[in-house]
């Protein structure tokens, strides 16, 4: 059986084969992905879309959605951003008490603004510490 960061790697190079022009990078600042439904954090981001972790409610019957990226540090936000559901998988389930299943979904950024552009560019750029 895989550990959860093998997992979480394999999955990440499967989720990331749609995505056009992939930068992978370790991130650092915690960011987060965050619109009124989730709230989970970011796993790998580049400035066509982003794969992201979350639990809770099941997002299957949206494939459109508007979403939003919080760094706690430097407490910047970005919010309206549109986007459109590339693919969404489950991650494994915690074993507990409470069962919970953790979800990765996949997502591209759609009709971003200039201003929109300019906030990710500079995101990715804080975020990115060394490509993988």
């Amino acid at each position: 059986m895989l550990s959860s960061v093998e997992t979480k790697n394999t999955t990440m190079r499967y989720l990331a084969g749609d995505r056009r022009h992939s930068t992978r990078h370790r991130l650092r600042g915690r960011p987060l992905a965050i619109n009124p439904r989730i709230l989970g954090p970011i796993l790998d981001i580049s400035l066509h879309g982003m794969l992201f972790e979350y639990s809770g409610e099941e997002l299957a019957d949206t494939p459109f959605m508007e979403m939003g990226i919080f760094i706690c540090e430097s407490k910047t936000l970005v919010t309206g951003i549109r986007t459109r559901t590339v693919r969404d998988h489950i991650s494994d389930t915690c074993s507990s008490f409470i069962p919970v299943i953790r979800k990765i979904r996949a997502v591209e950024f759609l009709d971003l603004s200039p201003q929109q552009q300019k906030q990710l560019h500079q995101i990715i750029s804080t975020l990115a510490t060394n490509p993988l």
